[in-house]
């Protein structure tokens, strides 16, 4: 699954963010004696979820970056060539060459083939 453009995260990030700082505002001005400590914590929320955000986001990519490396990643594949004639409903199975060093490796079946060749860029 492919995350969303950092645009449209940003369109509807913004607009929440400045909700949120209305709400604060509105509860704010109705007790205009307690502003100093309305802002206060106002300003502080929105630091401490900020933090958390951040937190969450690192802690996420350090798992992934140890599961790829606890599972050899990319770099971590044999060097010698895969031997894989037939799959298991029995077809002969082709890799193209350049399938080895893709990112991504698209498998079609065209006949009674399996073609395991690399994706193609639109």
């Amino acid at each position: 699954m492919r995350r969303p453009p950092r645009w449209k995260l940003l369109a509807w990030g913004l607009p929440a963010w400045a909700l949120v700082g209305l709400v604060w505002f509105m509860a704010i001005d109705y007790q205009p004696a307690t502003l100093v400590i309305g802002l206060g914590i106002g300003v502080g929320a929105l630091a401490l979820a900020t933090g958390a955000i951040w937190a969450w986001v690192a802690h996420n990519q350090s798992l992934a970056r140890r599961r790829e490396a606890a599972r050899g990643g990319r770099r971590g594949a044999p060097d010698v060539p895969l031997q894989i004639t037939s799959d298991a409903r029995g077809r002969a199975v082709r890799i193209v060459p350049t399938a080895r060093n893709a990112r991504v490796v698209v498998a079609r079946v065209e006949g009674d083939a399996k073609i395991l060749a690399p994706e193609r860029s639109a």
